[in-house]
């Protein structure tokens, strides 16, 4: 297979040398990796070349990557769905047709996580295990206590990068994919994507490894997933590390309802008004390019929206790459309305877990909010803000998140000076 490829990309002018190499360098040698570039094929080509084309896209039961370098319609998109049921569907805005040269450093990366996504085989070091149906990937460093990090929306394990290796010099540090992320198996199409599935999936994770009671870290969705965690199995749960969960629930209601915005105007007035702005600004501009067909725009416009433009700009070209990747659950929560499950105030403040909530300085002010409102209603908790960070925090200031989760962990633990484990 490995040579028949090198064959195939030894004769195609229009594939880059570092691209070749890229390719054949991934040894992808049990499953064929189909790349579409489709442009205005489909549409001006006759009936009978037509016919013969769906018949042949019908016929690719693979996994296939289709890079279009302009905005499709939604009835295009759709066609091309409906003869290519295993593809996945980027559209790079005014890139023209020879996108791996109007981008290459991207279409470099996005090839990555594609091949990587197509399974098998997973990269080396990743683990696996079989959590209700579903297989979910995991990579673990170190021994002992057992800290697991439990990622937000259009992200995945390897936006834990800079915590393993510190953390795991004195605990045993596990970073898992939630169901339905990369490279787990996507959530299927037009399904929704709601949080109750993925608290129950990570309880039964941190069974299934045998690593009971563990101290939880979570981004975003990732830190509420988390929280609920705790409220639902509390034995379970050593300590909380929350990174600014988006406990909108808690002022709106799931779903939302008059009765309870009322409420939380009148008691809490600013948050309640920021929430609002950020759903009328931020969420419904990704809804309008999600319904516009523009998938790879509203993952963007999202990201904005929790990170600001300045933190947006400089993300890695690889993170970037890996929210595209995700984002089959991006979609999923949009129709679910976010994917939130009810919580009341009495709920979170019989959480007696240790927790230390974390803010950046330079997040949206209204995720700042609500990360204070949480750690207000939590009996057991403190707050720690992170300069020069935003909702990535742990990426944008990794040596700040690694000494204080560290630092809180001793503090849970009953000593300050815990030794390092070889």
């Amino acid at each position: 297979m490995v040579e028949h490829a090198q064959e195939l990309l030894a004769g195609t002018g229009w594939v880059s040398e570092p691209l070749r190499t890229l390719a054949l360098d991934a040894q992808y040698i049990d499953r064929d990796v189909a790349l579409g570039y489709f442009d205005e094929l489909l549409q001006s080509d006759p009936d009978e070349k037509q016919a013969s084309i769906e018949q042949i896209a019908d016929g690719i039961d693979v996994p296939s990557l289709l890079v279009f370098g302009q905005r499709l319609s939604t009835e295009e998109r759709d066609y091309i769905l409906t003869h290519l049921s295993h593809a996945q569907v980027d559209e790079w805005d005014a890139r023209g047709h020879l996108v791996h040269l109007a981008e290459a450093d991207r279409f470099a990366a996005r090839l990555r996580v594609f091949i990587d996504r197509c399974e098998p085989p997973l990269p080396g070091d990743l683990k696996t295990v079989e959590i209700d149906g579903a297989r979910l990937a995991y990579r673990a460093q170190g021994s002992g206590e057992a800290v697991v990090f439990v990622h937000g929306s259009i992200s995945d394990l390897t936006i834990w990068g800079p915590q393993l290796a510190p953390v795991g010099e004195r605990y045993q540090a596990i970073a898992y994919s939630r169901r339905y992320a990369w490279p787990n198996q996507d959530l299927p199409s037009g399904a929704k994507d709601t949080m109750q599935p993925h608290v129950d999936d990570l309880l039964a994770f941190l069974r299934a490894i045998d690593v009971l009671p563990a101290h939880l870290v979570g981004n975003s969705w990732g830190a509420l997933i988390s929280l609920r965690a705790a409220m639902q199995e509390p034995s379970a749960v050593r300590s909380l590390v929350l990174e600014e969960p988006p406990i909108v629930p808690l002022i709106l209601g799931a779903p939302p309802a008059p009765s309870q915005l009322l409420r939380s105007l009148l008691r809490h007035p600013l948050v309640t008004l920021n929430v609002l702005r950020f759903g009328a600004g931020t969420l419904a501009a990704v809804g309008r390019l999600i319904k516009a067909g523009d998938i790879e725009g509203s993952i963007m416009r999202f990201a904005r929206g929790v990170l600001g433009e300045q933190a947006l700009t400089q993300l890695p070209e690889e993170v970037r790459s890996h929210m595209l990747a995700n984002a089959s659950t991006h979609l999923g929560q949009f129709l679910a309305d976010g994917g939130f499950e009810a919580i009341t105030e009495p709920e979170i403040t019989a959480i007696n877990t240790p927790a230390l909530v974390i803010t950046g300085a330079q997040s949206p002010l209204v995720l700042r909010q609500l990360a204070e409102f949480l750690a207000a209603l939590l009996p057991n908790s403190r707050r720690l803000e992170v300069p020069s960070a935003s909702h990535f925090m742990h990426l944008e200031n990794p040596d700040a998140v690694n000494a204080a989760v560290l630092r809180f962990f001793a503090v849970v633990e009953g000593h300050e000076d815990r030794p390092r484990t070889t």
